[in-house]
């Protein structure tokens, strides 16, 4: 009697159907299992192993659409999960588009010590040159009645002190403008240390000299000392001490002005020890015979560079060699700019910006009208990037200035007014033609500093993404690690797949015994489905 040999049906992927008796074969492995007893990874398709991968995944969206037995159930969870997708990625792009705006808040930090460091004060008297001593050099220019004399024009003054420049006499300017000891004829403070008569004096302690070009000799009366002095500071009132002000009185000149067309008055400015001055754009003017009582409020601003909205300037970082050792402001940043490029392109620098250096930035032998032609193109040509770069100081200190003004002195009570000293014994008229009286104290000890932040800060923007991952797709940072760890999984598969039929698809040689229809149609039975017949 024949005994029937059992047979289990493998696929080929290249020649479909083989029959395998179903005994151990030497030199060859047994068939393999995957990990619950079925079929192994080898004997599926793309689509099935992708099923079975996705099927297990904790991305609800993707595991139902994997595990759905029916089309119906398959398509509706494709849909919920494309429109999830789809406001998923609206909502971030929205979120995008506002993170790139770069727009900040302000964050307010009020701070009360009990006292503040006192501002430096700039005086600069609005002439320039003083008449009797421009006269007293050039006496060509000078009439023999000085008091007759015809004011020169803005050109002519640029003029002459371009002629100073060259002929490298730039002491010059600054002993034909107004002294220290000519400007000021008293000084008080009555802070913390208090400060009376001479001590105000020190020029090389309290007192700094800077030429402006368009204002002359100008004096900063800074509270920072040198010597190991204590810097000065204001305090409250209280019941033991008066409130801490600074009183100045000064001395216009009214007789000395060379220019008749400006008006007689002491530029008074109020700023940061750290800041160079600008008395055109944050002074005051200061006219004789009247009394300026100057209340201040302290504030700092800290704004952030582009590309924030505030889009400050970092003066600390500016590219060219810097002329001062302090905080330009936005006037002299301008001039520094363009002095620097007129330099590099033209060696030359134009009149205006030349008279900003006690010495010419430029050779007299270099001096020949092309290169004047060139710096005045560079000058142009160069405005709005000077102007890009100098914007508003990313730190600055600003002094919020609140004035009151009445008529000074009282002609019944010179007597009392211990400030003028000396000029008690001079005519009334004289004293209100030409002397000022300044009083500036703090309205308040309260140092409120206005902070810029970042709206966004990279953490924060890390949590509004998973926000809206978390909300519309549900996943986690684990479950997308997953996802993506299936994601390569499959496509791993599908390329060894890909790999394998195209090496069978080479050799292209049927078993003995197999139909050569069956080849051709290369379809496949799982083994799983097939009996297997006893002998």
């Amino acid at each position: 009697m024949l005994w029937l040999m059992a047979y289990t049906v493998r696929v080929c992927p290249t020649h479909g159907r083989v029959w395998f008796p179903n005994r151990k074969i030497e030199g060859r492995a047994p068939l393999t299992t995957g990990d619950d007893g079925s079929d192994s990874d080898e004997d599926k398709t793309v689509w099935e192993y992708c099923r079975k991968v996705f099927g297990s995944s904790s991305v609800s969206g993707v595991n139902h659409i994997a595990l759905a037995k029916t089309r119906r159930r398959r398509f509706f969870w494709i849909f919920i999960f494309l429109v999830s997708l789809i406001g998923f990625f609206y909502q971030f792009g929205a979120f995008l588009l506002q993170y790139r705006q770069f727009q900040s808040i302000v964050q307010i930090d009020i701070q009360n010590a009990g006292s503040l460091v006192f501002p430096a004060v700039t005086l600069c008297n609005a002439n320039r040159f003083k008449k009797t001593k421009f006269c007293s050099k050039f006496r060509d220019f000078c009439p023999r009645n000085i008091s007759a004399m015809e004011s020169l024009t803005e050109k002519e003054l640029f003029e002459f002190q371009l002629t100073i420049l060259r002929e490298g006499r730039s002491d010059l300017r600054h002993s034909m403008g107004h002294s220290l000891e000519e400007l000021l004829v008293s000084c008080t403070f009555s802070g913390i240390p208090s400060i009376r008569g001479d001590a105000c004096f020190r020029y090389h302690t309290r007192f700094k000299e800077f030429y402006d070009p368009d204002l002359g000799n100008c004096y900063t009366f800074t509270p920072n000392a040198e010597n190991n002095e204590e810097e000065l500071r204001s305090t409250e009132a209280d019941v033991w001490q008066k409130m801490s002000d600074l009183v100045l009185v000064v001395n216009v000149e009214t007789n000395e002005y060379l220019e008749p067309d400006r008006d007689a008055a002491i530029w008074v400015t109020f700023h940061s020890p750290e800041v160079y001055p600008d008395p055109f754009s944050d002074g005051t003017e200061v006219k004789p015979g009247n009394s300026y009582n100057f209340g201040l409020k302290k504030s700092n601003v800290e704004m952030l560079p582009a590309p924030y909205s505030s889009n400050c300037t970092n003066y600390e970082n500016l590219p060219w060699e810097k002329l001062h050792d302090k905080t330009l402001s936005t006037r002299m940043c301008t001039a520094e700019c363009s002095q620097s490029l007129q330099l590099k392109e033209c060696n030359y620098v134009t009149v205006e910006l030349s008279l900003f250096f006690d010495a010419l930035p430029w050779k007299q032998e270099s001096f020949d009208p092309e290169k004047i032609e060139c710096a005045e193109r560079v000058s142009n040509d160069t405005k709005e990037f000077c102007r890009s770069l100098c914007r508003v100081p990313c730190r600055q200190s600003n002094y919020d200035v609140t004035m009151d003004s009445s008529t000074w002195p009282r002609r019944a009570k010179i007597s009392e007014e211990a400030e003028l000293g000396k000029w008690k014994r001079k005519p009334f008229t004289e004293i209100t033609n030409n002397l000022a009286h300044v009083r500036a104290y703090f309205t308040t000890l309260e140092d409120t500093t206005l902070m810029h932040s970042p709206k966004y800060q990279p953490l924060e923007m890390f949590s509004h993404i998973g926000g809206y991952v978390g909300i519309w797709l549900g996943i986690s940072l684990l479950a997308l690690c997953e996802f993506i760890e299936c994601l390569i999984r499959v496509i791993t598969f599908a390329m060894s797949r890909r790999k394998k039929k195209k090496e069978h698809s080479k050799e292209n040689v049927p078993f003995p015994g197999m139909n050569i229809l069956q080849h051709k149609k290369k379809r496949r039975i799982p083994s799983h489905d097939v009996k297997q017949y006893p002998r």
